[in-house]
């Protein structure tokens, strides 16, 4: 019987551990388009795991195959994960959304339902600070600060809390974390993407004009 090229890369990563997917296209002698879909294919039958950011990425047999076997939210819920609740797991992969918080109450060997709900009022209290720029004024904490009078401040804004309670870094607090440890330029971008946009709605609003030109020249060393 002859084995399937998919059950060849499966025994090839069970002997090897892990590998890369031009390394896999030339021990099985196949183009690195051919590889890369049988690779996407494994990894949607949770046969194989991707870890690592592009343009390093690598594939092993999946270690745990209950992850993406999902408990029953609602929509809202769902969107609600995807919008605010993402982890890097230790071999690198970015994870968001449900997938991300199974992974988590996985390793925190926490109930998913409850801990889900539990998440969304904990992020929503923290959300209930964000002001109509979806940005957080950190001027009312910072007058009741000893010496404010000295400060020569007129506005300090913040795009996000880095943590909060019990679960840690934010979505954005993640990504800055990685970015700055390993200066992935990948996750930068994904930076810059998130925070643009209300960086540049602030300035329209507050009329801050002058700093127009510096925001365009830190978008571009990403582009």
């Amino acid at each position: 019987m002859v084995m399937k090229t998919k059950d060849k890369i499966i025994e090839i990563l069970r002997a090897q551990g892990r590998l890369g997917p031009s390394e896999l296209a030339i021990k099985l002698q196949i183009s690195r388009q051919y590889i890369h879909r049988l690779l996407n294919e494994l990894e949607h039958e949770n046969r194989v795991e991707r870890t690592g950011i592009t343009p390093q990425v690598y594939y092993s047999i999946q270690t745990n195959q209950n992850i993406n076997q999902k408990t029953i939210i609602s929509f809202e819920d769902e969107k609600f994960l995807n919008e605010h609740f993402l982890l890097i797991n230790p071999k690198g992969k970015l994870l968001k959304g449900f997938d991300a918080m199974a992974y988590w109450c996985e390793k925190q060997h926490l109930p998913i339902e409850k801990t889900i709900h539990e998440y969304i009022i904990t992020r929503k209290k923290y959300l209930s600070y964000f002001n109509a720029d979806a940005i957080i004024d950190g001027m009312t904490k910072l007058r009741s600060t000893k010496g404010f009078e000295t400060i020569a401040l007129d506005a300090i804004y913040y795009l996000d809390f880095y943590a909060i309670e019990r679960f840690g870094k934010t979505g954005l607090g993640m990504l800055l974390h990685y970015a700055k440890q390993g200066q992935n330029k990948t996750l930068m971008k994904m930076i810059v993407s998130q925070v643009h946009h209300r960086i540049n709605h602030l300035i329209a609003n507050q009329k801050y004009q002058r700093y127009c030109s510096f925001l365009l020249q830190f978008q571009g060393k990403f582009k």
